[in-house]
């Protein structure tokens, strides 16, 4: 299934997909309501970046969400940081981003799935992408050297692609 349908996908269809089919929704005034589920509930905190951490390590610590929690951060640099952060308050968790190798992320999942700790905090790491690519064009030694300094980003990494996380109850954004 795919929430796009471009020329690409199209050939795909006809080639790999048995009986595929084309699910069009329709697009009549707000059908928000319509396309959440009423068993999911969404809350929205506004607060200063400086704020984000704080506002998190409160919700968990007084248990305001249900546990298996599921925190996205934008930077590789950021989910480290809220890992070191509610790990000095005592909150267990992990880190899962494009520069841990597909073994070691994989691993994560199957403690997470398990239950082995209730906090997981993903990287999205499209702005890593772009910091690259720009950082890439530059000159050719740097990239050599970072090429032998650092384990190369898994280009097909992406939390969002397809990975499945069992009984996770709250999704949040630092």
């Amino acid at each position: 299934m795919s929430a796009t349908s471009s020329g690409d996908v199209e050939k795909l269809k006809k080639l790999d997909l048995h009986n595929p089919f084309i699910l069009t929704l329709p697009e009549v005034g707000n059908i928000k309501d319509e396309i959440i589920p009423k068993n999911v509930q969404q809350f929205w905190i506004s607060c200063g970046g400086r704020d984000k951490l704080l506002h998190i390590l409160a919700l968990l610590k007084l248990e305001l969400v249900q546990k298996k929690v599921l925190i996205f951060t934008n930077t590789i640099d950021m989910g480290y940081r809220s890992k070191l952060f509610l790990e000095k308050f005592g909150i267990k968790s992990a880190v899962l981003n494009s520069e841990l190798p597909q073994n070691s992320r994989l691993h994560i999942l199957e403690e997470f799935n398990a239950g082995l700790f209730d906090y997981l905090i993903a990287t999205d790491d499209s702005e890593t992408k772009e910091k690259e690519e720009v950082n890439g064009e530059s000159n050719a030694e740097t990239r050599k050297s970072r090429k032998h300094a650092k384990q190369k980003l898994d280009s097909e990494f992406g939390v969002v692609r397809g990975i499945d996380f069992k009984n996770v109850h709250t999704v949040g954004d630092c």
